[in-house]
């Protein structure tokens, strides 16, 4: 087998960022320390005005797989959408720039992926982390789904609808899937347009994710 092109990774991590420069660091500190190494991270700066893009820079610098855009502010849904056009990865993967991933992460979702013949879509837990308390949230609904069945529990919530948490083949944001930029409720939009085209989606017991 041919080596892969340093050019096309096999995840591209999608960072939308507005104004975190007190989070950032840490965020892509557990980027870096992925156990799995064949990514690209791309931080979507959405017009910040603080020292988020110098965070963003730094890391960088330090970190070939690291790639900065930089654009004016026009919400998350835009940020996204930017990141996935620069996306050459075969999966991908969306990270908030103020929330953290475990050190396996990526090793751990690229890998339940390609079981069984290969799944669309790979969800995991999270933990909950405040300053007072953490709490670990698990899926109820733990077996396989294909076809509406993800369609279906989208719109019931009987899952958890966030775009994080979760690892995407790529082609299911191609030909005309739209990001709307609403207050509230962008994942679940994203993910029932993706439902739509009849995914494979597999579920794992393991806490990869923190939600600050």
């Amino acid at each position: 087998m041919e080596e892969r092109e340093k050019s096309k990774p096999v995840v591209s991590v999608i960072i939308p960022v507005y104004n975190l420069e007190n989070y950032l660091d840490t965020c892509l500190d557990s980027v870096g320390r992925q156990t799995y190494g064949d990514f690209e991270a791309i931080v979507v700066d959405d017009g910040s005005t603080d020292g988020s893009q110098a965070v963003a820079l730094r890391h960088a610098e330090r970190d070939a797989r690291i790639v900065v855009i930089s654009t004016v502010n026009q919400g998350a849904a835009r940020a996204r959408e930017t990141g996935i056009r620069h996306a050459k990865g075969d999966y991908i993967c969306f990270l908030d720039g103020d929330d953290v991933w475990d050190s396996r992460m990526l090793e751990k979702l690229v890998a339940a992926i390609g079981e069984n013949g290969g799944y669309d879509i790979v969800c995991c837990n999270f933990k909950r982390v405040c300053k007072t308390y953490q709490a670990i949230y698990r899926e109820s609904r733990t077996e396989d789904m294909e076809g509406l069945e993800f369609l279906e529990a989208t719109l019931r919530h009987s899952i958890w609808v966030t775009l994080w948490g979760k690892l995407y083949r790529r082609e299911l944001f191609n030909n005309g899937l739209n990001h709307y930029p609403l207050r509230l409720g962008q994942d679940t939009m994203i993910n029932i347009q993706i439902a739509c085209r009849l995914p494979r989606v597999h579920f794992i017991d393991y806490v990869g994710y923190d939600y600050v």
